[in-house]
């Protein structure tokens, strides 16, 4: 009897594989701009303002996140990207995308406070090439103290990594460990409620949250012919494994 389960345990198990593994990934691609967008987080007031977004997916096992952000204000040096912290959750996982941006060590202004550029219009991914956007002046730049614009109208742009610095961990410079990523979600459905979250913590600049959006890869519901496959698979591999196991015993 043990040594019939643990065979169609194993059984089982490998037809399961082979239909994933058949399958693949899928992609799947969400713009968020519709009520209650857009949002004006109070300037200095540090109460976020949140979108909640409800997804009816087919991804059951997510394998990369990104996130889309547009996060501006169209007065020139109208934002301070220094004051934002912008959060994203679900049930299953949490990522910091900025942490005030631009925080270090030091006691001057520009240290303490932040980058004073004007927005962003970017795009999250844990494997971005430009790296940590905690610190993106000085991949741009070669220098914190260098605006990415020096008229300061013009947002960031292009592909980073999240700034992960836990809000709990006190004063996110640059030193923080950078825990709260976007893999934080992988390995779970994508089905359920997702919700972005913007405060501005410091006085001095506003920007408006004009628009997000998620692009998840994972493995996908199974479809109901490969389900019928492993049924069939199963049982025709069973009934050729009990008919082996009555001709051994005769």
């Amino acid at each position: 009897m043990i040594h019939s389960f643990v065979t169609r345990a194993f059984l089982t198990a490998g037809l399961l594989a082979a239909a994933s593994a058949a399958q693949g990934v899928i992609f799947e691609s969400y713009r968020f701009t519709d009520s209650p967008l857009p949002l004006n987080p109070v300037d200095g007031g540090g109460v976020p303002v949140t979108d909640t977004r409800i997804l009816d997916s087919n991804i059951i096992a997510l394998t990369d996140v990104n996130v889309v952000l547009r996060l501006t204000n169209p007065t020139q040096g109208g934002a301070y990207n220094g004051d934002f912290l912008v959060t994203l959750v679900n049930d299953n996982g949490f990522a910091v995308l900025l942490n005030r941006v631009g925080r270090r060590d030091g006691v001057l202004p520009s240290e303490t406070l932040g980058y004073s550029d004007n927005g962003f219009d970017v795009v999250f991914d844990d494997d971005a090439a430009n790296g940590d956007v905690h610190v993106y002046r000085l991949t741009l730049e070669g220098s914190h103290t260098a605006p990415i614009d020096p008229l300061f109208n013009a947002p960031l742009t292009g592909t980073w990594a999240p700034d992960g610095r836990s809000p709990l961990a006190g004063t996110p410079v640059i030193g923080v460990p950078r825990t709260e990523l976007l893999s934080s979600f992988n390995g779970s459905a994508a089905s359920g409620a997702w919700t972005l979250s913007v405060a501005d913590l410091n006085v001095g600049g506003t920007a408006t949250l004009f628009e997000w959006g998620l692009d998840l890869v994972g493995t996908p519901v199974p479809e109901p012919e490969w389900a019928a496959v492993v049924l069939l698979l199963g049982a025709l591999g069973w009934h050729r494994w009990m008919r082996r196991s009555g001709a051994a015993r005769v």
